[in-house]
């Protein structure tokens, strides 16, 4: 088993990527219920397969069994279970690796794509608080 898991212990900001991209496996166990936790778009961008808790804001990001592999957050076994999975498929550890990456751009995950969103949404406060003032002053 030492030969397969490395404990790197605190890692340098500048040497993070370097350390998720030679991850086979980057694990998610446990997330708070009302965050979208960055690090999992960071792996998703590095291509690692991915093994997280099955809540409602991570599937926000990822879809069981196609970019991510997914568990019952109440049950340790799952979890055991899912890492268990990527571990001994090599198949699937590469194709929801590859997904995870192809759905940065298809989600529209980008540093560009939010920037856009918030955008359009400043735009369309804009405009309704010029429409709500326009009829305040009628």
């Amino acid at each position: 088993m030492r030969d397969r898991v490395t404990f790197a212990g605190r890692v340098g900001r500048g040497q993070i990527s370097a350390y998720v991209a030679a991850f086979d496996i980057a694990l998610q166990p446990d997330v708070v219920s009302y965050a979208s936790p960055l690090k999992l778009l960071e792996y998703m961008a590095l291509e690692a397969a991915i093994v997280a808790p099955d809540t409602p804001n991570i599937r926000e990001i990822v879809t069981h069994d196609v970019d991510a592999v997914l568990f019952d957050p109440d049950s340790n076994e799952a979890f055991a279970n899912a890492v268990s999975r990527v571990c001994n498929d090599a198949a699937l550890c590469a194709r929801v690796g590859r997904q995870a990456s192809d759905a940065i751009d298809a989600k529209g995950f980008t540093w560009a794509d939010n920037a856009v969103r918030i955008e359009e949404l400043m735009n369309s406060l804009i405009q309704q608080r010029t429409l709500n003032d326009n009829w305040k002053s009628k």
